[in-house]
């Protein structure tokens, strides 16, 4: 597997230990440590964004509303969100618009692989 991705979350270890997975499956990364500086990034780099792998609760902007605004920006936008709640807790906040893509953390490689995996080709 191989293109960018942008990995988003609050907490620095695992923004870190997400790139480290995501490079030893052979793609490059951006990170962002809230849903406003996913957003900035995204805008600037959109083109070259493989899919989004990101947090549902951030600070200053939380996953929901970084995902709706990544929707905005660009509708064929693939978004993985990653997440200790439960699926089924979380899919159903998004209405008809519903992201790629689900981790429950904590998460494995393997785990991460098999998602990445699943998502549709642009």
């Amino acid at each position: 597997m191989k293109g960018r991705v942008l990995v988003v979350d609050d907490e620095e270890g695992i923004r870190f230990l997400a790139e480290r997975m995501l490079k030893r499956l052979g793609f490059e990364t951006l990170s962002a440590a809230n849903g406003l500086e996913a957003i900035e990034i995204f805008r600037t780099h959109a083109q070259r964004i493989w899919c989004v792998l990101h947090d549902l609760t951030m600070p200053w902007m939380g996953g929901e509303a970084t995902f709706r605004e990544l929707v905005r920006i660009d509708a064929s936008v693939r978004v993985v969100l990653s997440s200790g709640y439960a699926r089924d807790d979380i899919m159903g906040r998004f209405g008809q618009i519903k992201p790629a893509g689900f981790l429950q953390k904590p998460y494995r490689q393997q785990q991460l692989c098999e998602v990445l995996q699943g998502l549709k080709t642009r």
